[in-house]
């Protein structure tokens, strides 16, 4: 068989995966174009006058011209610099390349993990439309958020995770994915390598796959901290130290965060922020993703395959629940700002589990029909 022959049929045994990234990457350029926060739609700044977008794009200009300032550090560095290549080419939107492939990476890797779960292209397909047409994952990437490369991060992990044989390099890939989290979203990495975990417990030989990993984490680590030391002195002191709510705290406060307030936000941010208080504006996550009921029983289906992997999921999501709803930031009162940035990590991994569910619903459904009627 000659190169282009193998090449061939690599991408015919990938063809799915193909053409749902290409349905992400095509909607996503659609909702780009008609998006009303788009720049000149409404307003002539549309979304580079929000705050963090308006520092994102600060920061990869930055990064860009190689000059980084406490001005604009006011985020974590991992995703302005994805920006910074198209910045310097002069972009107008240095961020809107890396979100259409992140968001095609994102649901493509979800509909593989889920069709090596449910063992259908059917699941593929469910899992992969869930989180298109019964989300508003798209809608929100669309903005830029930088809760994008947390779900890159997470589809990654659980891709190498569930692969039969895992590659050689996945102790180094896992470590830096973690790393670059860290870098992205700092307390996320938290999340993920609690995800990462039975992964990397599986690899042999035990210890060259940890310091493999942790060579992997070191490197956007170590950069973020060499950078916080440049810019702010310190090189544990991280942006977040600089937002400064209306009562003087500060986001990386312990008393930015109120475990009491996290059943209130829970029920706000899924059910409803009608009724616990003053209304707000956005749309609850049951609202448009009722699908998420489902997620439990997924996971119930998913632990007789995946055991390790449905649990640390599990585990993860349940922690990054009362982590982000105990901020106060959290809860309904955000929800008219996107906060399903808050939950992005974990939505391709619950997109999967829920077509678990329907296609396990499915298969009942099908064999009670199939089943002779006596008499």
């Amino acid at each position: 068989m000659g190169h282009f022959d193998a090449v061939r049929a690599r991408v015919r045994s990938h063809q799915l995966t193909l053409l749902v990234a290409l349905a992400a990457a095509a909607q996503f350029v659609y909702l780009f174009a008609v998006h009303p926060s788009r720049p000149g739609v409404r307003t002539p700044l549309g979304w580079w006058g929000f705050i963090d977008q308006k520092f994102y794009r600060s920061m990869a200009e930055d990064f860009a011209n190689g000059t980084l300032t406490g001005r604009h550090f006011l985020y974590g560095p991992g995703y302005p610099v994805l920006g910074a290549p198209f910045a310097w080419l002069g972009l107008s939107d240095p961020f809107v390349v890396p979100d259409i492939l992140s968001y095609a990476f994102i649901v493509s890797g979800t509909a593989v993990v889920a069709e090596r779960l449910t063992g259908s292209r059917i699941g593929a397909l469910l899992a992969a439309g869930l989180l298109m047409l019964a989300s508003p994952l798209a809608a929100v990437n669309v903005i830029h958020w930088n809760s994008s490369v947390s779900a890159a991060a997470a589809v990654a992990v659980l891709l190498l995770a569930t692969q039969p044989s895992p590659p050689r390099r996945a102790a180094p890939m896992l470590g830096l994915l973690v790393g670059w989290t860290f870098s992205t979203r700092y307390l996320d990495a938290v999340f993920l390598a609690l995800l990462a975990l039975p992964a990397l417990l599986a690899l042999r030989p035990w210890l060259r796959s940890w310091l493999a990993a942790a060579a992997g984490c070191a490197v956007p680590v170590g950069l973020t901290l060499w950078a916080q030391y440049r810019v702010f002195g310190s090189a544990f002191t991280t942006p977040y130290s600089f937002h400064i709510g209306a009562n003087g705290r500060t986001e990386q406060s312990l008393s930015a965060f109120r475990l009491g307030s996290v059943p209130r936000q829970v029920f706000e941010m899924f059910v409803s922020p009608q009724f616990t208080g003053p209304h707000h504006g956005g749309t609850p996550y049951l609202w448009s993703m009722l699908w998420m009921l489902a997620v439990p029983v997924g996971i119930v289906i998913a632990a007789r395959v995946w055991r390790a992997i449905s649990w640390a999921y599990a585990a993860s999501a349940i922690l990054g629940l009362i982590f982000y709803n105990a901020f106060v930031a959290g809860g309904g009162t955000a929800l008219q700002f996107g906060n399903v940035r808050y939950v992005e990590l974990w939505l391709p991994g619950a997109a999967a589990l829920a077509a678990a569910a329907f296609v396990a619903l499915g298969d009942r459904l099908q064999a009670g029909s199939a089943r002779p009627v006596s008499g």
